[in-house]
């Protein structure tokens, strides 16, 4: 009986030693890919963080028969193929294959992956630092410099390919730089499970921070979740109360909507012969590129693949970073390997996650709005994505099961 007892202990000390290992290199993740600007030269060690958090999950966690099938049936076997047409079929570079090959098998099995609330409250600080930085920039260049002067340091960032800093009319200044991509994601999950006792004043910061990049695609996603929080049924008592919500909303949306709309039009303007532009024009060439003959269509132009061509908008020779990455991917992986992905990853969400998750697959799509029009998807940022959505689904789950027995409610036995 002693023995027994001791060999249940040391497993669960050890699980409990996996899963500390777990939670620190998930920190060093987020640290790395939040602070790009100046570290991007640790990005080798972030990409073998990435590699032994999944590794140690899978092993710690052990995914039941049919989580097993999906990864083999629809993820490794595709995958696989496509890294084996790409090498020996196509001229794409191996090197190159291979890492395609490894973010996408990556960005499949983090769903594997979970940490405790701790390091997710490290997540929501390191995205905070990223938003005090983006704001210490922004007052530096509204006090000091005009649309001539601050030229010198948009050039510095863009020469480092840090991003870019730039302004429209002197007054506002765009802080797009490296590591920005999942500050919405932490203004999200500070609110929904409230990690701080003063979680508005961290959401007003992170919220700060979004605005300050002055990402399009990022106002538009914190639109649909501002929306989704006035129209939530959870704290509403009355159905009265309900239409009386409505009915301001729509008072207020009468004479806000108008400067929306302004703003919207405006950006497009201002956009149109820039990146919206780059993005058209990128769209046009993968497409063009992918649709050589059937045969690509089909099995894409393997990974790897590059674009040996220079337009107007830019010269994509060599390039493995689009604004529109989505479409670089379906690039290489063709209709087949795509669709054969896209199922993999809904078939093992609504087997982990269940049905009943709505708010997981809410800030999914709150994620998917932004960042497919970006290059935050299929990466590390969608890898760390996903564990802080398995992370959040651990911690309600903890948190209905103790709220159930508080109530007195025990499930009948099967």
């Amino acid at each position: 009986m002693n023995m027994e007892s001791t060999q249940t202990d040391l497993k669960s000390s050890t699980r409990f030693s996996i899963q500390s290992v777990i939670n620190l290199l998930f920190v060093m993740i987020v640290f790395i890919v939040t602070r790009q600007v100046p570290f991007s030269f640790l990005s080798p060690l972030m990409n073998l963080a990435v590699i032994s958090i999944i590794t140690l999950s899978v092993y710690k966690n052990k995914p039941d028969r049919y989580s097993t099938l999906l990864i083999f049936f629809l993820l490794l076997i595709p995958l696989g193929g496509s890294l084996l047409y790409s090498i020996v079929v196509t001229d794409n570079n191996a090197v190159l294959a291979i890492k395609f090959f490894l973010v996408l098998v990556s960005v499949g099995l983090a769903y594997f992956v979970h940490v405790d609330r701790g390091a997710l409250k490290w997540f929501v600080r390191l995205c905070l630092l990223q938003a005090f930085i983006m704001l210490a920039i922004f007052l530096y260049l509204v006090v000091f410099m005009n649309m001539k002067s601050y030229l010198p340091i948009r050039f510095f960032f863009l020469e480092r390919g840090w991003g870019d800093v730039y302004t429209y009319n002197g007054y506002f200044y765009r802080i797009q730089i490296k590591g920005s991509a999942l500050m919405l994601i932490a203004f999200v999950l500070n609110l929904e499970l409230k990690l701080f006792k003063r979680q508005y004043l961290v959401a007003a910061f992170l919220l700060l921070g979004v605005i300050l990049a002055g990402n399009f695609a990022f106002l538009i996603s914190l639109f649909i979740y501002f929306v989704y929080k006035i129209f939530s049924l959870r704290k509403i008592k009355s159905a009265d109360a309900y239409l009386l919500r409505l009915l301001c909303i729509g008072v207020v949306s009468v004479f806000v909507m108008p400067f929306i709309y302004q703003y919207a039009l405006s950006v497009i303007e201002l956009k149109k012969d820039t990146s919206l532009g780059t993005r058209g024009d990128q769209f046009n060439e993968l497409m063009k590129n992918l649709g050589e003959n059937p045969f690509t269509i089909l099995l894409g132009q393997g990974l790897g693949n590059t674009l040996d061509v220079k337009t107007t908008f830019r010269d994509y020779t060599g390039d493995t970073y689009f604004e529109i990455q989505i479409l670089y991917v379906f690039n290489q992986l063709g209709v087949l390997f795509s669709c054969l992905f896209i199922a993999y990853n809904f078939l093992l969400t609504l087997k982990l996650w269940g049905r009943g998750s709505f708010i997981l697959y809410f800030i999914y799509f709150i994620y998917i709005t932004y960042a497919i029009t970006n290059p935050y998807i299929l990466d590390t940022n969608h890898v760390v994505m996903i564990i802080v959505l398995n992370s959040m689904y651990i911690i309600l789950k903890k948190s209905n099961e103790y709220q159930q027995e508080r109530l007195g409610y025990r499930p009948l036995p099967a």
